[in-house]
């Protein structure tokens, strides 16, 4: 048949009386397809032809025939319907409804163009193609196996339909069903050893030839449809017809792309189930494969919309972020659009770095957050400061074994240390505020200490006793507290000093050749309990900023701990970043 082919290429006076060949449109397995008017109704329609040199073939007459009553049987909106058929001997026709669109074979070709991409978007193709599937599960129900489902034979419409033709090869299941159709049918019936069907989406029983498939092969043959839709190549992997038939022989594992077109694992393994080398292990039915399909589109549209959402979400975060850096209305933007999409790839990235990645502006929360944490600090700290002060206060009976000898400036050393015991403690337990409760204790800590300069000097022992009190509370201040507790216990030390160069008090030591003498004010000095005293003092002095340092360290320590901890659950919460 030509192009512009006339109607006398079929010679049988009941299509002349009634059609007009316009033009040819192309060819199936089984016969030609022209356009043609039908002069009775007014309208277009399509004539299939069995091709010339098949006029002598019993069994492509046969298999001809049957097609058009299959086709004619099969009363749904997915098969072409038919119209007319040929009668007598001459050459076989039927006419059917005229479908225009586009087939999947022609999608698939067009993968690398754009314009096609945005007309037959992967939603679309499954869409449409769990359509088909439904078509093929009707045509199961009255006991009609196509065997030649392929790309070529899927068409879809431009208002939605989709068909599935080119019914040639189809195969009746049943001794009923043959009777419904037609007696003769039975002549079509495939012998054993021929492989009829498209090589590439051939089941392995149909490749070898098994004239008794059943509707697994259209299932295998949806499944490589599938798979290619998905991926956009090829399933079986031979090059020419021969390989594509020993491919599907020996089984086909599908090899899922990675990357850009990777295929969805709810498809993967529906593609895999469809697939498998034996019939038994399959999706059970092609309409099982087209309730799954419809599944994975109700949650594909679900993720798409959630999609849509999260990166608005996304946008209102980065405005956020860049008014404040690092806020707490950013992290919740990018934490809910990640809990609409927990594998959005921005959300992640952004997510991550303002939880583990300190903000360059600290918000107003967490200072607040730190006053408090200071405070609980300042407390932890005295209930240290108050264990040594108790240290202290019990060397008070050794001063009084020594005898006094300036009662008055000894109650005022002994005095203060007492009171500064107490108000410590009372930081300890809260009674009195961290910051505030702190700078009282160190102040009158400082003063005593001063005090006790007269005992020993202010060159002996005090030295090392100051610097004590000063490391126990820097522990736990700020940058500019640490420069006043460093200047008052400098003149904490530098007052009583001065005070004796100036002659106010009386000189609490003398150096000269001989060495330095300490001339003690407030006791005096019992050779044997001062030999014990100054020992046991300096062994304290030595051990006290052990435990001191010790402490900050283990406070310093947990801290860490606590914040490598939070980073752990964090890290674990979040999408991880490409590093």
């Amino acid at each position: 048949m030509s192009d512009d082919a006339p109607s006398e290429t079929i010679d049988d006076p009941l299509f002349q009386s009634r059609y007009r060949v316009s033009v040819r449109l192309g060819a199936g397995s089984s016969g030609e397809v022209a356009l043609c008017r039908d002069a009775r109704i007014g309208r277009d329609v399509a004539v299939k032809v069995l091709r010339a040199r098949s006029i002598g073939d019993r069994d492509a007459v046969s298999r001809f025939a049957r097609e058009a009553r299959v086709q004619g049987r099969l009363e749904h909106p997915g098969v072409v319907p038919v119209y007319d058929v040929s009668e007598g001997d001459r050459r076989p026709w039927f006419t059917m409804k005229r479908v225009r669109g586009t087939t999947l074979a022609d999608v698939l070709a067009g993968r690398d163009d754009p314009e096609m991409l945005a007309r037959f978007t992967r939603a679309r193709l499954l869409a449409a193609f769990a359509q088909a599937c439904r078509t093929i599960a009707y045509a199961h129900s009255e006991g009609v196996v196509h065997r030649d489902l392929s790309p070529r034979n899927l068409m879809f419409g431009e208002y939605g339909e989709v068909h599935v033709l080119d019914w040639g090869l189809a195969r009746l299941l049943d001794e009923q069903a043959r009777t419904k159709a037609n007696a003769e049918d039975d002549l079509s019936e495939t012998r054993p050893g021929q492989a009829l069907g498209t090589p590439g989406y051939l089941a392995p029983e149909q490749a070898l030839g098994d004239p008794d498939v059943g509707p697994e092969a259209d299932v295998y043959a949806l499944g490589v449809m599938l798979f290619e839709i998905c991926a956009r190549r090829p399933f079986n992997p031979g090059t020419n017809t021969r390989e594509r038939i020993d491919h599907a022989i020996r089984g086909v594992v599908p090899a899922f792309p990675s990357g850009e077109h990777a295929v969805p694992p709810e498809l993967a393994r529906l593609v895999s189930a469809s697939t498998s080398p034996r019939p038994a292990d399959r999706t059970s039915s092609a309409r099982d494969l087209a309730v799954a399909i419809e599944q994975f589109l109700d949650g594909d549209r679900d993720l798409a919309e959630r999609t849509r959402i999260a990166d608005a979400l996304v946008v209102e975060a980065r405005a956020a972020h860049a008014r404040d850096g690092g806020s707490v209305e950013a992290t919740r933007l990018y934490a809910r659009a990640l809990a609409l999409v927990p594998a959005h790839p921005e959300a992640g990235a952004a997510l991550s770095r303002l939880l583990l990645e300190p903000p360059s502006i600290v918000p107003p929360e967490v200072h607040e957050r730190m006053a408090r944490w200071a405070e609980e600090a300042w407390r932890a700290g005295a209930r240290t400061t108050t264990l040594r002060y108790l240290l202290w206060c019990s060397f008070i009976p050794v001063w009084f074994l020594m005898g006094l000898r300036d009662v008055g400036a000894s109650a005022l050393a002994m005095g203060s240390l007492v009171v500064t015991t107490i108000v410590t403690g009372l930081v300890a337990a809260g009674v009195l505020g961290g910051v505030r409760g702190a700078a009282i204790s160190f102040a009158l800590g400082t003063f005593a200490i001063a005090c006790f300069t007269q005992v020993f000097s202010p060159v002996l022992v005090a030295p090392t006793l100051m610097a004590t009190n000063l490391i126990a509370f820097c522990a736990y201040a700020g940058p500019r507290q640490r420069v006043a507790l460093v200047l008052a216990s400098v003149l904490g030390m530098a007052i009583p000093i001065a005070l004796e160069a100036a002659g106010v008090i009386a000189p609490s030591f003398v150096v000269d050749a001989d060495g330095i003498h300490v001339l003690p004010r407030l006791v005096s000095f019992e050779p044997r309990i001062t030999w014990w005293l100054l020992v046991a003092g300096a062994t304290v002095a030595v051990a006290v900023p052990g435990v001191v340092a010790g402490r900050v360290r283990d406070a310093l320590v947990a801290s860490q701990q606590r914040a490598m901890l939070q980073a752990w659950h964090l890290e674990a919460l979040v999408p991880k970043r490409d590093r």
